[in-house]
Protein backbone atom coordinates (compact mmCIF):
# COMPACT_ATOMS: atom_id res chain seq x y z
CA UNK A 1 0.00 0.00 0.00
CA UNK A 2 1.12 3.58 -0.36
CA UNK A 3 0.68 5.79 2.56
CA UNK A 4 0.25 9.48 1.21
CA UNK A 5 1.17 12.19 3.99
CA UNK A 6 0.08 16.03 3.22
CA UNK A 7 3.07 18.37 4.78
CA UNK A 8 3.50 21.86 3.61
CA UNK A 9 3.90 19.54 0.01
CA UNK A 10 3.17 16.14 -0.46
CA UNK A 11 4.77 12.76 0.67
CA UNK A 12 4.03 9.35 -0.25
CA UNK A 13 6.05 6.20 1.10
CA UNK A 14 4.84 2.52 1.70
CA UNK A 15 3.00 1.16 4.83
CA UNK A 16 1.37 -2.46 5.62
CA UNK A 17 -1.36 -3.40 7.46
CA UNK A 18 -0.86 -5.01 11.04
CA UNK A 19 -4.33 -5.96 12.26
CA UNK A 20 -7.81 -6.48 10.73
CA UNK A 21 -8.94 -3.26 12.57
CA UNK A 22 -7.08 -0.46 10.09
CA UNK A 23 -3.58 -0.30 11.83
CA UNK A 24 -0.15 -0.20 9.80
CA UNK A 25 3.22 0.52 10.11
CA UNK A 26 4.68 3.50 8.54
CA UNK A 27 8.38 4.92 9.13
CA UNK A 28 8.02 8.32 11.31
CA UNK A 29 10.57 10.45 9.72
CA UNK A 30 14.30 9.32 9.15
CA UNK A 31 13.94 6.49 6.87
CA UNK A 32 12.79 8.36 3.94
CA UNK A 33 9.67 9.41 4.78
CA UNK A 34 10.42 13.42 5.22
CA UNK A 35 8.91 14.02 8.83
CA UNK A 36 6.13 12.02 8.65
CA UNK A 37 5.27 12.77 12.58
CA UNK A 38 6.61 15.55 13.20
CA UNK A 39 5.01 17.73 10.29
CA UNK A 40 2.58 15.23 8.97
CA UNK A 41 -0.62 17.31 8.89
CA UNK A 42 -3.35 14.61 6.76
CA UNK A 43 -2.61 10.97 5.91
CA UNK A 44 -4.35 9.08 3.18
CA UNK A 45 -4.11 5.17 2.65
CA UNK A 46 -4.14 4.14 -0.78
CA UNK A 47 -4.57 -0.09 -0.50
CA UNK A 48 -4.08 -2.32 -3.28
CA UNK A 49 -7.55 -2.63 -4.53
CA UNK A 50 -7.18 1.56 -5.03
CA UNK A 51 -9.39 2.46 -1.99
CA UNK A 52 -8.31 5.61 -0.25
CA UNK A 53 -8.67 6.00 3.44
CA UNK A 54 -8.00 8.73 5.54
CA UNK A 55 -6.30 7.67 8.62
CA UNK A 56 -4.69 9.22 11.97
CA UNK A 57 -1.70 8.97 14.32
CA UNK A 58 -1.63 6.59 16.73
CA UNK A 59 1.85 6.77 18.04
CA UNK A 60 5.79 6.26 17.33
CA UNK A 61 8.46 4.89 18.47
CA UNK A 62 11.76 7.51 17.98
CA UNK A 63 14.61 5.61 18.59
CA UNK A 64 13.60 2.71 15.96
CA UNK A 65 11.79 5.46 13.34
CA UNK A 66 8.90 3.30 13.18
CA UNK A 67 5.01 4.88 13.67
CA UNK A 68 1.49 3.53 13.52
CA UNK A 69 -1.51 4.97 11.81
CA UNK A 70 -4.88 4.01 11.98
CA UNK A 71 -7.44 3.42 9.04
CA UNK A 72 -10.54 5.75 10.13
CA UNK A 73 -13.47 3.97 8.33
CA UNK A 74 -12.77 0.38 8.47
CA UNK A 75 -15.73 -2.06 6.85
CA UNK A 76 -17.27 -4.73 8.98
CA UNK A 77 -15.36 -7.28 7.36
CA UNK A 78 -11.93 -5.42 8.39
CA UNK A 79 -9.14 -5.71 6.17
CA UNK A 80 -6.59 -8.59 5.75
CA UNK A 81 -3.84 -7.74 7.22
CA UNK A 82 0.14 -9.42 7.13
CA UNK A 83 2.25 -11.26 10.54
CA UNK A 84 5.47 -10.39 11.28
CA UNK A 85 7.67 -13.27 12.00
CA UNK A 86 7.86 -14.22 15.39
CA UNK A 87 11.86 -14.52 15.65
CA UNK A 88 15.09 -13.54 13.07
CA UNK A 89 15.54 -17.03 11.96
CA UNK A 90 17.77 -15.52 8.70
CA UNK A 91 20.87 -16.58 7.48
CA UNK A 92 23.04 -15.27 5.04
CA UNK A 93 22.19 -16.18 1.60
CA UNK A 94 18.33 -16.60 2.47
CA UNK A 95 16.28 -15.17 -0.22
CA UNK A 96 13.65 -11.96 0.52
CA UNK A 97 11.57 -10.18 -1.47
CA UNK A 98 11.08 -6.01 -0.98
CA UNK A 99 7.87 -4.73 -1.76
CA UNK A 100 6.88 -1.03 -2.03
CA UNK A 101 6.61 1.58 -4.25
CA UNK A 102 9.48 2.80 -5.83
CA UNK A 103 9.49 6.02 -7.32
CA UNK A 104 5.90 6.25 -7.10
CA UNK A 105 5.17 3.10 -8.85
CA UNK A 106 2.74 1.05 -6.76
CA UNK A 107 3.01 -3.14 -6.33
CA UNK A 108 6.63 -3.53 -7.10
CA UNK A 109 8.52 -6.25 -6.28
CA UNK A 110 12.27 -6.73 -5.70
CA UNK A 111 14.27 -10.31 -4.73
CA UNK A 112 17.40 -10.77 -3.59
CA UNK A 113 19.23 -12.55 -0.42
CA UNK A 114 20.40 -11.68 2.97
CA UNK A 115 23.52 -10.49 3.15
CA UNK A 116 24.16 -9.98 6.63
CA UNK A 117 21.57 -10.64 9.42
CA UNK A 118 22.60 -8.69 12.29
CA UNK A 119 24.30 -6.07 10.49
CA UNK A 120 25.78 -2.75 12.77
CA UNK A 121 26.06 0.31 11.08
CA UNK A 122 27.24 2.75 13.54
CA UNK A 123 30.63 3.27 11.50
CA UNK A 124 28.74 4.84 8.76
CA UNK A 125 28.24 7.87 11.35
CA UNK A 126 30.16 10.84 12.26
CA UNK A 127 31.74 11.30 15.57
CA UNK A 128 29.26 9.73 17.92
CA UNK A 129 29.81 12.97 20.63
CA UNK A 130 29.13 15.30 17.71
CA UNK A 131 26.50 12.97 16.48
CA UNK A 132 24.74 13.34 19.54
CA UNK A 133 24.55 16.77 20.02
CA UNK A 134 22.55 17.66 16.87
CA UNK A 135 19.69 15.61 17.80
CA UNK A 136 16.24 17.17 19.09
CA UNK A 137 14.53 15.81 21.84
CA UNK A 138 12.82 12.58 21.13
CA UNK A 139 14.59 12.70 17.48
CA UNK A 140 14.69 9.33 15.62
CA UNK A 141 17.62 7.69 14.95
CA UNK A 142 16.72 4.14 13.82
CA UNK A 143 20.27 3.26 15.23
CA UNK A 144 19.86 0.93 18.28
CA UNK A 145 19.45 -2.64 16.80
CA UNK A 146 21.27 -4.69 14.37
CA UNK A 147 19.69 -4.33 10.63
CA UNK A 148 18.97 -6.46 7.95
CA UNK A 149 21.29 -6.30 5.38
CA UNK A 150 20.55 -7.50 2.08
CA UNK A 151 20.45 -6.88 -1.63
CA UNK A 152 16.94 -6.36 -3.30
CA UNK A 153 16.44 -3.20 -4.51
CA UNK A 154 15.62 0.05 -2.40
CA UNK A 155 14.83 3.33 -3.78
CA UNK A 156 12.81 6.05 -2.57
CA UNK A 157 9.45 5.41 -2.20
CA UNK A 158 10.28 1.85 -1.00
CA UNK A 159 10.61 2.89 3.18
CA UNK A 160 8.54 1.53 5.24
CA UNK A 161 7.10 -1.44 2.88
CA UNK A 162 7.87 -5.32 3.92
CA UNK A 163 10.98 -7.38 3.22
CA UNK A 164 8.88 -10.66 2.92
CA UNK A 165 10.85 -14.24 3.36
CA UNK A 166 9.60 -16.77 0.75
CA UNK A 167 6.96 -18.68 3.61
CA UNK A 168 5.16 -14.99 3.19
CA UNK A 169 6.34 -13.63 6.87
CA UNK A 170 7.02 -9.90 7.36
CA UNK A 171 11.06 -10.49 8.30
CA UNK A 172 12.08 -6.98 8.42
CA UNK A 173 10.49 -3.32 7.30
CA UNK A 174 12.71 -1.63 4.52
CA UNK A 175 14.75 1.53 5.55
CA UNK A 176 17.67 2.65 3.87
CA UNK A 177 18.85 1.97 0.23
CA UNK A 178 20.60 3.48 -2.14
CA UNK A 179 18.69 6.54 -4.18
CA UNK A 180 18.99 5.07 -7.57
CA UNK A 181 18.79 1.63 -6.11
CA UNK A 182 21.26 -1.23 -6.09
CA UNK A 183 22.30 -3.85 -4.07
CA UNK A 184 22.63 -2.70 -0.51
CA UNK A 185 19.64 -1.90 1.50
CA UNK A 186 18.72 -2.83 5.34
CA UNK A 187 15.55 -3.56 7.26
CA UNK A 188 14.42 -3.19 10.75
CA UNK A 189 14.40 -6.78 12.01
CA UNK A 190 11.13 -7.70 12.56
CA UNK A 191 11.09 -9.08 16.19
CA UNK A 192 12.41 -5.52 16.76
CA UNK A 193 9.47 -3.75 15.02
CA UNK A 194 6.72 -6.07 16.30
CA UNK A 195 7.06 -5.11 19.41
CA UNK A 196 7.70 -1.16 18.76
CA UNK A 197 4.43 -1.64 17.27
CA UNK A 198 2.35 -3.45 19.80
CA UNK A 199 3.55 -0.58 22.07
CA UNK A 200 1.46 1.97 19.90
CA UNK A 201 -1.26 -0.21 18.13
CA UNK A 202 -4.63 0.02 19.79
CA UNK A 203 -6.06 -2.54 22.05
CA UNK A 204 -9.12 -3.81 19.29
CA UNK A 205 -8.31 -6.28 16.77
Amino acid sequence: MTIVATLRYTRRACGFLLAAGGCLAVLAGIGGFGGLVENGKRFRVVLADKRELSAILVGEDALSDIAVLKIRDVPDAGFPFAHFAGENKLQAGDVVMAMGAPWGMAHSVSQGVVNNPERLLLSLFQDEADYEQQLGQNQPTARFYAWIQHDASISPGNSGGPLVSMDGEIVGINTRGNSSGGDMAFAIPAPVAATRCSWRKPSSP
